[in-house]
């Protein structure tokens, strides 16, 4: 398995199985993208096409005349296909979106060690793997039904293939584009790795220009079906985003703590200080260990290949995020969004620690091994004190269970993020809005266009509200505009079409019925 050492080959099956067994059996950590990926993995098993139910899910502007499912291009498509692909065989599509996070865990634990030995020899791999599994970035993530750690896996395979397809001729590094190709497929923000790929090959000379072309092919094929589907099905070749609301400054500091994000996580500091305790003791210990070998005795001689290849994805993705969230709006950057330039800035800290230590080979499996023990017992300990959770808060199940038994299928739901109605209720008309300016404001003009355009034959139109008692009257308005802000407020008498239904759930503004449009005769 790589050339995995036995004992961290049985130490890693045992950690990612216990993995697996948390995310799948207790926590089931469901976002609202989780849940639109697999209400899109549930089209694409009947049929549907790569689509969404919700219309305005992930829209920064909603048509009130599109009708549902509508082209899903807000993410790229290869996690909800693997998620149908798995579906396919028997399983679920929620246990299917949880199992590819937890076995794309695995596999980035796997190629930590690949890259590490890669580049400095089973030590480093080991090292290298070790830290990997402590990085609780890393883990938190993968806890989750997201395509980020799946997209990471190909990212990191892809910087894998790099080094080593060089040696083995050009053809070799049609595979490298390819996965780099398909970590794009999986999450946009990916495609920096493509382009740390490209330097590492061209930064070679002429003698690389025929590897560099085989590299860019096998990027392109998936990268060109992505972008010539989303142009054909929307009209762009990326989706539209809101305006930022936040500068450069913000942004880059926001990154430089999400890279080291024990400082960004007080709550971590802890368990980070214990295992570099033990990581220095170890390492200083082996340094002076009779048995130890000259530095990269063990593998390849060193070399400035590992920083050029993680430097540039590190320095490539991290000017790529920023830029991007100083122009567009969509989440904060955090270790989540941080994580593959985290990642990499770990793994090549741990390159060059085993390097500068020159640790032996049996030095550094000893302590990738105290790493991965310090991970299962971690894992070991979550699983103990599981306390499972409902996909969503009591107040909003409490409004989510009004729904299924007050309103019937035909009638339209429309609401702040309502992923959740479509995923438990598996309802398909539904329309869903988001504060700004992750979408454009719901005014009260748009909701009654909605209206207009849906609520036909009898068919009933709801807004269902979320409360957030953090907020002031001035936050409602910046985030929701005036007509929601009103609502949420208890001021309704000003729109004579939307009434508060009475017996609605308390856990918050409620639940509006808007009047059926009146008709002339």
């Amino acid at each position: 398995m790589f050339g995995l050492p036995r004992i961290l080959a049985v130490l890693l099956a045992i950690h990612v199985a216990l993995f697996a067994w948390h995310s799948l059996g207790f926590t089931r950590h469901f976002s609202l993208d989780s849940m639109n990926y697999v209400d899109v993995a549930r089209n694409i098993g009947a049929g549907r096409g790569i689509t969404q139910t919700t219309l305005g899910s992930n829209q920064y502007r909603l048509d009130p005349d599109a009708e549902p499912p509508i082209p899903f291009v807000a993410q790229p498509p290869l996690y909800p296909i693997a998620i149908a692909g798995l579906a396919r065989i028997g399983l679920s599509e929620e246990n299917g979106a949880l199992l590819i996070g937890a076995l794309a865990y695995g596999l980035v634990l796997l190629l930590s060690f690949s890259l590490g030995r890669r580049f400095a020899g089973d030590a480093a791999g080991a090292v290298a793997l070790g830290v990997a599994a402590i990085h609780y970035p890393l883990a938190g993530v993968s806890r989750y039904a997201l395509s980020d750690t799946m997209g990471l896996m190909l990212a990191l395979l892809s910087l894998l293939l790099v080094s080593a397809g060089g040696a083995r001729g050009p053809v070799m590094l049609f595979p490298a584009g390819l996965a780099a190709g398909l970590a794009f497929a999986t999450r946009y923000a990916l495609a920096p790795f493509a382009v740390a790929g490209v330097f590492a090959l061209a930064r070679k000379g002429p003698r690389s220009i025929a590897g560099l072309l085989a590299f860019l092919v096998g990027f392109g094929i998936p990268a060109a079906v992505v972008l010539v589907r989303n142009a054909a099905v929307s009209g762009a070749l990326m989706p539209e985003l809101g305006p930022s609301q936040a500068g450069l400054f913000e942004n880059a500091g926001r990154m430089a703590l999400a890279l080291v994000p024990w400082l960004a996580d007080p709550g971590r500091v802890s368990l980070f200080a214990q295992a570099l305790v033990i990581f220095v003791s170890v390492a200083l210990a082996a340094r002076f260990m009779r048995k130890r070998v000259k530095k990269g005795a063990d593998g390849p001689p060193a070399s400035a290949e590992p920083v050029a290849l993680f430097g540039t994805a590190i320095v490539f993705y991290t000017v790529f995020l920023v830029a991007q969230r100083t122009r567009f709006h969509f989440d904060e950057i955090d270790p989540r969004l941080a994580l593959p330039a985290a990642l990499s800035l770990v793994l090549l800290l741990a390159i060059a620690f085993a390097r500068r230590a020159a640790i032996s080979r049996e030095a550094g499996i000893r302590l990738g091994a105290g790493f991965l023990l310090l991970a299962i017992g971690g894992q070991a300990a979550r699983i103990v004190q599981a306390d499972p959770q409902p996909p969503v808060s009591p107040g909003r199940m409490e409004q989510i269970e009004w729904i299924a038994g007050n309103t019937n299928p035909g009638d339209w739901i429309v609401g702040e993020d309502t992923f959740d109605v479509t995923f438990l209720l598996r309802r398909d008309r539904v329309v869903s809005f988001s504060q700004y300016p992750y979408t454009e404001f719901m005014t009260y003009d748009r909701l009654l266009a909605i209206r207009d355009a849906k609520a036909v034959q009898g068919a009933k139109l709801y807004l269902v509200l979320r409360a957030d008692p953090e907020l002031d009257e001035e936050e409602w308005r910046d985030r929701y505009g005036d007509f929601i802000a009103d609502l949420m407020l208890g001021r309704v008498i000003d729109y004579e079409e939307v009434g508060r239904l009475a017996g609605t759930p308390d856990s918050g503004p409620g639940v509006f019925l808007v009047q059926p449009k009146r008709t002339t005769r």
